[in-house]
C-alpha cells in the first residue's frame, strides 16, 4: 500500500483543500476549505479508528480531501488500484448513478507532471448507513511521475450535510486474474 497511515490508526495523511467551485478537482491542494476531517474512535470500521469527511449544510462544491503518496520507480507506467471502504455515518449523502455523480468523487493528481488523472471509476455508488461499501477503481501512473495525490472531491452543489466514515485507504498494484484460454473445437 502506497498510502502511509491510511488505516487512521496514527497520524492523519489527509489534507483538506478548496479548489475552484467545479464538478472536477483542479489539483486538490490549497484554499480555505469548510469541509473538515478527523480521526474518530466512535464505531470505527476497522481496528480502533476511522477517518471522517464532514460537509456542513451548505454548497461546498470544489472542496474536499487529498492524500499525498509516492510510488517507487518500478511502478511508473503501471496500473494501480484504489480501494476505499466507506459508510455514511450521518446526514444525506447522494450516491452516484449511471447518469449522475455522487456527492463525493475520487480522482488522482500527478504532482510531478501537474496532471489530473481520472480513474476507471470516480463515483461512490452506495449511501448505506448500516452496511459499508468499497470504492474500487484503477488508474495508470505516468512514465515519469512518482508523486501523487488521491483526491476525494465534493462534486455536487448539494446543500445537505453529511459525514462519511472512511478507513483502510489503499493504493496498490492492480491484481490481474488470468483464466484458461478456451477456443472453439477445431477439426484436424
Amino acid at each position: 500500500n502506497f498510502i502511509k497511515n491510511g488505516d487512521a490508526e496514527s497520524v492523519t495523511p489527509i489534507v483538506t483543500y478548496a479548489d475552484a467551485a467545479a464538478t472536477r478537482p483542479v489539483d486538490g491542494t490549497g484554499g480555505s476549505p469548510n469541509v473538515t476531517t478527523s480521526i474518530s474512535s466512535s464505531s470505527p470500521m476497522f481496528d480502533s479508528n476511522s477517518f471522517t469527511l464532514v460537509k456542513d449544510a451548505a454548497n461546498r462544491q470544489g472542496q474536499g480531501w487529498s492524500i499525498p503518496f509516492t510510488i517507487p520507480a518500478g511502478q511508473q507506467a503501471k496500473v494501480l488500484q484504489i480501494e476505499v471502504p466507506y459508510i455514511v455515518s450521518s446526514g444525506t449523502f447522494v450516491a452516484g448513478t449511471s447518469s449522475a455523480d455522487s456527492d463525493v468523487i475520487w480522482y488522482i493528481y500527478d504532482v510531478t507532471n501537474s496532471a489530473l488523472i481520472e480513474p476507471s471509476s470516480i463515483k461512490m455508488l452506495s449511501n448505506g448507513t448500516t452496511i459499508s461499501d468499497r470504492f474500487i477503481a484503477n488508474f495508470q501512473t505516468s512514465a515519469t511521475g512518482t508523486s501523487y495525490r488521491l483526491i476525494a472531491h465534493v462534486a455536487t452543489t448539494s446543500a445537505s450535510a453529511y459525514t462519511l466514515k472512511i478507513d483502510d485507504i489503499q493504493v496498490k498494484p492492480s491484481q490481474y486474474v488470468y483464466g484458461t484460454p478456451i477456443t472453439d473445437w477445431v477439426a484436424y
